[in-house]
């Protein structure tokens, strides 16, 4: 009994102490990603407080928990009477920085870490995907144009969702035997279209029922309930579930007038402590001595993922005189919340998960303190003009 009041208090001081990082990060403009990993650090491997792999099963339902928060709140925030007048050039920008860093993150898996085709993909889907809310203290700060912030929100969505199903898709081809490469972009397609398609249906159903429901106060309840079973109905019939997450998110955040409470309460306080439970538990996790030794490989991936941000930036810009421009894209490319919740989902697959989340925790900690520097390096944009973005 004591064990597990002990377990409880370590749980909700993480939760505490994880909002009042965050919190303060939104003052001090600056990120709360490494001081909930340092948390993290603290509390597992240098005082023992907390040891994750006590509690595997929990945290495991947790972490797809949070996989759905975060995939329905990146639908709900995204406007898309904001986003239609940069769809093109955003969708370019995305795709190249996505195809770039999964190209080369799994050509460096399968070659030089001997991963076969599968694990390869995993490995390159852990890693493509950006997070805008990490550099977002820094981006309100500079006042950021409403094109670029268009271009930067589109992106982060686009990458998460396209992050989260190749790994879905990934880890499917682990679970059956001979998967040909044909079979698997079958597959691929297949989940996409189908977690879509019953997205819209159910999302759409759900949506107008909670709509008519006549009561005043609408419990935030009904709204993760209706989350929760697009996505376990989606993934009964095979396909993906985040993306039926993020499709009822997209509906709900643009098409319902009823509801814009609920919404708000259920992706803020409770995504607030997801992320915070997710890098706290990701924190925990860390190893020095197996950091130290993968510190070489490590370093090569971090490079990879740098080098495949500033191809994409280049590629896309080209016609861009402003360098400012340039290097605010480019900074604006951290890993981070999808990173974190798909790594800590999937890193079992591999032959060495340690090792996994080792690389996964260094990159998340380096391309953080490199968004960092954005104050730095770009300046605040005042008198901008448009920018003709390819597309």
């Amino acid at each position: 009994m004591a064990a597990t009041a002990i377990a409880i208090g370590v749980i909700g001081s993480i939760i505490i102490l994880g909002a009042l990082l965050l919190k303060l990060s939104e003052r001090t403009r600056f990120s709360g990603v490494i001081p909930l990993l340092l948390l993290g650090i603290l509390l597992g491997p240098i005082s023992g407080i907390f040891d994750p792999v006590q509690y595997g099963a929990a945290i495991e339902t947790l972490v797809v928990f949070a996989l759905i928060v975060v995939l329905f709140d990146v639908g709900y925030s995204t406007r898309w009477t904001k986003l239609k007048k940069e769809l093109l050039p955003s969708t370019l920008l995305t795709s190249t920085a996505v195809v770039f860093s999964v190209i080369l993150i799994f050509l460096a898996a399968h070659y030089i870490l001997h991963l076969d085709w599968t694990l390869s993909l995993l490995l390159a889907a852990l890693l493509a995907s950006t997070d805008l809310t990490i550099v977002s203290p820094a981006l309100k700060a500079m006042k950021l144009p409403e094109q670029l912030s268009g271009l930067l929100e589109w992106e982060g969505t686009f990458n998460s969702v396209a992050a989260a199903v190749l790994a879905i898709v990934a880890v499917d081809a682990l679970t059956v035997a001979q998967v040909s490469l044909t079979g698997a972009i079958q597959t691929f397609l297949a989940s996409i279209f189908v977690g879509v398609g019953i997205g819209i249906v159910l999302g759409y159903f759900l949506m107008k029922v909670i709509e008519h429901l006549a009561i005043e106060e609408k419990p935030h309840i009904i709204t993760i309930g209706a989350v929760l079973l697009v996505y376990a109905i989606t993934e009964i019939f095979g396909a993906s579930g985040v993306i039926s997450a993020f499709v009822v998110g997209l509906l709900f955040g643009n098409f319902s007038k009823d509801m814009p409470k609920i919404v708000k309460s259920f992706g803020g306080e409770l995504e607030l402590i997801l992320i915070t439970f997710v890098y706290v538990v990701l924190g925990t996790l860390f190893r020095f001595d197996i950091i130290l030794m993968t510190a070489l490989i490590s370093t090569l991936f971090i490079l990879l993922v740098v080098v495949s941000r500033a191809a994409a930036i280049w590629t896309f810009t080209l016609r861009v005189p402003d360098i400012k421009v340039k290097k605010l894209l480019f900074l604006a490319g951290p890993r981070g919340i999808v990173t974190a919740v798909l790594t800590l989902s999937y890193a079992r697959f591999f032959p060495d998960p340690q090792m996994i989340v080792a690389l996964v925790f260094a990159t998340i900690l380096v391309t953080t303190i490199i968004s960092s520097t954005m104050p730095v390096f770009v300046k605040p944009f005042r008198g901008f003009k448009n920018i003709d973005f390819p597309g």
